[in-house]
C-alpha cells in the first residue's frame, strides 16, 4: 500500500483527487495514522470490506460495503459522544468517499461500528485501506486508518 500513498500524494499535488465532503485533502488521507488520540482517548480502527455477490431476485449488485470498528486502543471506556461520520476506502489510485451510518456500540463501551453501502464494484481479493473521520462532542476530529484490508465476498 506504500505505492498507494505515493500515488495519492502525487494526485493531491496535481489537484486530481476529490477532497470528498469537506473532510480534508488527499494528503491528510495518506498521512492518517493507525492510532490517534481524540481528547486524550487513544483511538484505533479496524474494518471489513466486502461485496455481496449472492444471487437474488434482481440483478442489482449493491457494490462495495464497508464496516468500520472504532475502538479505544487501551480498552478504556469511550464516551458516547465519539462517533465516525465518514470514511474513504482507498484502492490504489481509486478512492471511495462515503458517509457512515452508526450500527452499534459494544456493551462494554470500548468500541462502536458504523457502515456504508453502495460503493464501487471493485473485485473481491483486492487490498484496500480504510480511513475514517472520528469526531467527539465538541466537533474535534481525527483521521485514523486500517491498512491492508482484503475485499471479501458473500456468496
Amino acid at each position: 500500500m506504500r505505492t498507494t500513498w505515493v500515488v495519492l500524494l502525487l494526485l493531491a499535488a496535481a489537484g486530481c483527487v476529490n477532497k470528498g465532503a469537506g473532510l480534508g485533502g488527499s494528503e491528510n488521507i495518506a498521512r492518517a495514522p493507525e492510532n490517534a488520540s481524540l481528547g486524550g482517548i487513544p483511538i484505533a480502527l479496524d474494518g471489513e470490506v466486502w461485496r455481496n455477490q449472492m444471487p437474488g431476485p434482481t440483478e442489482n449488485d449493491p457494490g462495495l460495503l464497508v464496516t468500520v470498528r472504532v475502538r479505544t486502543a487501551d480498552n478504556s471506556p469511550m464516551p458516547a459522544s465519539i462517533h465516525a461520520d465518514s470514511a474513504w476506502v482507498v484502492n490504489g489510485p481509486r478512492i471511495w468517499a462515503t458517509a457512515l451510518s452508526p450500527v452499534s456500540r459494544d456493551p462494554l463501551g470500548t468500541s462502536f461500528e458504523a457502515t456504508a453501502q453502495r460503493g464501487p464494484k471493485w473485485d473481491p481479493g483486492e487490498t484496500v485501506d480504510i480511513v475514517a473521520v472520528v469526531r467527539d462532542g465538541l466537533n474535534n476530529r481525527i483521521l485514523v486508518r486500517a491498512s491492508d484490508k482484503t475485499i471479501e465476498t458473500a456468496q
